[in-house]
């Protein structure tokens, strides 16, 4: 670990991204280990009565999926909800973050939220309204972007066609994450990042913003040479060690977890008022506000009507692109109308 992610995090510019291998050491209902990618592929398996030879969780899922139906679902429930969070969880779940996001479908971690996060935690679907950060740290957004074992009607993204079929229409939260990737210094914990729909949406919103990502880590035991060039190229640094090495050092950094105010206060300069003032009437008065830039600005891709006219001249009201751009552009008979008129008025001085 180092200093930049310190400072980040003491100032809530830090997104958690987790992946299968967060989960270690959390339990399942019938207090054994919570399954993870090549487990469970071998107990999907198994169920389906279909021989394993080491092939991928998404190989698996979607072999298995149509010869287990819905009896699927009672399998997955069985290992991933009910959970109890690993001590590594508990820990972790003590701290300030602006954003935490899931490729796991397990209640492990939103356990260990609810229990310890001192802020209020809302869960979210991976289609679900999108909202924006908080920027009083108040609320934790918990994005699970590939199913939650809780809803097993909005489906898992875990073969092959479910990863097609989320590349063709991309859930709202997959979008969001394109974004926030550009905005917040990400922690990868877990994941090997191979993540095709993660990378999709980052070249999205490159493209559309031209905007060029901050610095972000992500922190598995081991990675190949190509693994790491591979990474770097998305300006991701690779840090050998384990989620048990990070909550380790995180306490001998922290060995009070900072609160929700006390990272406002580190990250909005504004809101360090003295003890006198009225220090909640003072807050109140900047809830509301919020640093408007392009780069955090929804992209608005407006439909294409046939025509170069925009909504807003068609009484629809303005959006931040059409602030942003100028809209309304100034006419040009309107302009000459102007000037005749100031040419009259002054006529008659």
């Amino acid at each position: 670990m180092n200093n930049d992610i310190k400072q980040a995090l003491s100032e809530g510019r830090i997104m958690l991204l987790l992946g299968a291998g967060s989960s270690f050491g959390s339990l399942t209902q019938t207090r054994k280990q919570v399954p993870l990618g090549e487990e469970l592929a071998k107990i999907l398996a198994e169920q389906a009565q279909l021989p394993y030879s080491g092939e991928t969780l998404s190989r698996v899922y979607s072999a298995c999926r149509p010869i287990l139906g819905e009896r699927i679902h009672t399998i997955l429930d069985s290992y991933f909800r009910n959970c109890t969070p690993s001590k590594e969880y508990n820990t972790l779940s003590k701290f300030v973050f602006a954003r935490i996001y899931t490729l796991n479908i397990d209640d492990a971690f939103e356990k260990a939220l609810d229990r310890n996060s001192k802020q209020h935690l809302y869960i979210r679907s991976r289609n679900e309204k999108v909202s924006p950060p908080d920027q009083l740290f108040h609320k934790l957004d918990y994005i699970k972007l590939n199913g939650d074992v809780k809803k097993p009607n909005e489906g898992y993204i875990f073969s092959p066609q479910e990863y097609g079929a989320a590349s063709a229409k991309p859930p709202l939260w997959y979008k969001e994450l394109g974004s926030d990737f550009f905005n917040y210094k990400f922690l990868f914990i877990g994941s090997k990042l191979d993540e095709p729909l993660f990378y999709h949406q980052i070249e999205r919103y490159r493209g559309a913003t031209q905007s060029e990502e901050q610095r972000s880590y992500v922190i598995t035991p081991s990675a190949s040479p190509i693994d790491i060039a591979s990474l770097k190229s998305s300006n991701i640094e690779h840090i050998s060690a384990t989620l048990s090495d990070f909550v380790s050092w995180l306490e001998s950094e922290f060995p009070t977890p900072l609160t929700p105010v006390q990272t406002l206060k580190r990250s909005r300069p504004e809101y360090n008022v003295s003890a006198d003032d009225d220090e909640e009437k003072y807050m109140r008065i900047f809830k509301e506000v919020v640093p408007i830039n392009r780069a955090c600005l929804q992209i608005m891709n407006e439909r294409d009507s046939g025509n170069p006219i925009r909504n807003f001249f068609k009484g629809f009201k303005p959006t931040w692109k059409d602030i942003i751009d100028k809209v309304p552009a100034e006419l040009e008979n309107t302009r000459i109308i102007y000037e005749e008129i100031y040419s009259l008025l002054k006529n008659q001085e």
